[in-house]
């Protein structure tokens, strides 16, 4: 937590306390001013709901303000080194993809394979004419 966001969040719980005290003074005043039928109708004063309300929003505010950057872990490791982090600035490197496929294509590798091949798949309507001319030449042998 930054040192702002620490200031911010002590100067929004002292606002939040003075209103919430505020009220309760108005609040004991009320109770002693309805007692002797001065005033039936005493409403909470507009500045002790707009302290409130600004008390809570600055807290709020420095909530997001204490949010440290995020970090990542490093792809690469190295010999004798602790686990490296990145944080937001920094980016893997640029990896160029022409290269890496032309290197696929001369060794004739495919590296989707695994997910584009299945061969019991392939040709799967051929492989169901089969089965039912199979099956009607079981039934003429019978």
């Amino acid at each position: 937590m930054s040192l702002i966001s620490k200031i911010l969040q002590f100067i929004a719980i002292i606002i939040i306390l003075h209103s919430g005290f505020s009220s309760y003074e108005f609040n004991q005043t009320s109770k002693h001013l309805s007692q002797n039928d001065i005033l039936n109708s005493i409403v909470l004063p507009i500045d002790i709901k707009y302290e409130a309300i600004a008390g809570l929003l600055l807290f709020i505010i420095s909530v997001f303000v204490s949010f440290e950057k995020i970090e990542y872990y490093s792809l690469r490791r190295q010999e004798g080194h602790s686990i490296e982090t990145l944080s937001q600035g920094q980016y893997l490197k640029y990896i160029t993809l022409n290269k890496a496929t032309d290197r696929d294509n001369m060794i004739n590798s495919d590296p989707t394979g695994d997910v584009s091949y299945t061969p019991n798949m392939v040709h799967i309507h051929e492989k169901r004419k089969l089965m039912r001319d199979w099956i009607q030449k079981q039934q003429d042998v019978n």
